[in-house]
């Protein structure tokens, strides 16, 4: 893809992402994203998580995601936000990354929306301990959940704000987010689309486990411009009806 939001990585290289597996089979909290540590994984299932997630082999040179494979995981994703919507449930959009991702998910927001769904946004809630500050709060962006200090969108992997998220608005049906945001809704038990980087590979191993998550796999981490070429797969239906 032109915008670079799949294909090969510049941010990750093998060893990177063979640490990050490591780690999810030690049981560390950030490389789980809120997840519950996964009973007897090792590192072989990781690698098998990679390939059929986002199309990653151990055996490839380079580190990347299958275009073809972002491009089903978005179709899936919006069949899965259409069939919660239409029969009027409650979705609740976040995201760790806003700085990127936001304008995507507030097309995922507005996807929902549109075909019925009951989008959960309460303005504001906390104050709560994340991203190493002693007070933020969670703002809502075009109907999009985002942690702020007041002054600037913050980046945080979500693990500390998905409890106080959860706590203050409706039980979703559907979670649409990222990182911890979508772990920590997984492990509530709460069905989830989730936007993952090969980095978030917990989220795949969940998905071939299977839980409740629809992975959409992409670089994230690209200018929010970027992102643009993916909005027509998340095109607004005519009616509740559509396909």
């Amino acid at each position: 893809m032109k915008a670079r939001v799949a294909g090969r990585h510049d941010r990750l290289g093998r060893t990177e992402l063979t640490s990050v597996m490591r780690r999810v089979v030690g049981g560390d909290p950030v490389a789980l994203l809120g997840l519950d540590r996964f009973a007897g994984a090792q590192v072989p299932e990781l690698r098998a998580a990679a390939s059929k997630v986002w199309g990653w082999s151990d055996a490839e040179p380079v580190v990347g995601i299958d275009p073809d494979l972002l491009l089903a995981g978005l179709v899936s994703a919006r069949e899965r936000v259409l069939d919660v919507a239409r029969r009027g449930g409650r979705i609740l959009v976040a995201t760790s990354r806003p700085a990127s991702l936001l304008a995507l998910h507030q097309v995922f927001a507005r996807l929902g929306q549109s075909a019925g769904g009951h989008l959960l946004d309460s303005g504001e809630a906390g104050p709560i301990q994340a991203a190493g500050r002693a007070s933020v709060r969670l703002w809502w962006i075009g109907g999009v959940a985002v942690l702020t200090d007041g002054a600037t969108l913050l980046a945080d992997p979500g693990i500390e704000a998905i409890d106080e998220l959860l706590f203050t608005v409706p039980y979703p049906d559907l979670v649409i987010a990222d990182r911890g945001y979508a772990g920590g809704a997984l492990r509530a038990g709460i069905e989830v689309v989730a936007l993952a980087d090969l980095d978030a590979i917990a989220l795949g191993l969940a998905a071939c486990r299977g839980l409740p998550v629809t992975v959409v796999p992409v670089h994230e981490r690209r200018p929010a411009s970027a992102y643009r070429a993916l909005e027509p797969l998340l095109a607004v239906p005519i009616s509740p009806d559509a396909p």
